[in-house]
């Protein structure tokens, strides 16, 4: 079988449109409870990680010299994260 993801931006695309539909599925449920989602996946693969995260979660790396944030939250206190939900009309 011939691998499909053979470079960081195939896996990149390939978090993203798993995110994505999973998403189109809870909007497809004729719920009148709002559902939400969160998540953070992360691969490593030869010293390097890909970190994606979904909603409200965080994700940290801790040393014992340091604690790193690899993520940056998604709230609308955020300023880039105010604008992509101004774009989408306040919707996913």
């Amino acid at each position: 079988m011939k691998n499909l993801i053979q470079s960081v931006s195939d896996i990149k695309e390939a978090v993203r449109l798993t995110f994505f539909n999973v998403n189109q599925k809870f909007k497809e449920r004729k719920s009148e409870n709002r559902v939400g989602s969160t998540a953070i996946v992360i691969l490593l693969k030869n010293h390097t990680a890909i970190v994606a995260n979904l909603g409200d979660c965080r994700a940290v790396v801790c040393t014992k010299q340091n604690i790193i944030r690899v993520t940056n939250d998604h709230k609308p206190l955020n300023l880039m994260e105010r604008r992509r939900i101004k774009e989408k009309d306040g919707k996913n």
